[in-house]
């Protein structure tokens, strides 16, 4: 069963809508996020596909890589990296 880890900034988790003045759609990498996972999980055979980890806790700038990162990365076989 393979599992995506998506790796990305937070701070550039935001609405690329510029008509959403108030920030009312979900985040672009949210969306992906959602998108891809149904995606998958509507192609893939239920034994071929398990999820998409992706960290959505508050990092605040802070660059860290803690014992949940390394057991998600460690069980994922498929790495997606946004760079901004």
């Amino acid at each position: 069963m393979s599992q995506v880890f998506l790796s990305y900034a937070h701070r550039d988790n935001v609405s690329y809508d510029p008509n959403d003045q108030n920030n009312n759609r979900k985040n672009w990498v949210t969306e992906f996020h959602n998108s891809l996972e149904n995606n998958l999980l509507a192609i893939c055979k239920p034994d071929d596909f398990s999820k998409i980890f992706i960290d959505t806790r508050d990092r605040s700038g802070e660059i860290q890589i803690d014992n949940m990162i390394i057991n998600e990365l460690s069980k994922s076989e498929i790495l997606i990296s946004i760079l901004t």
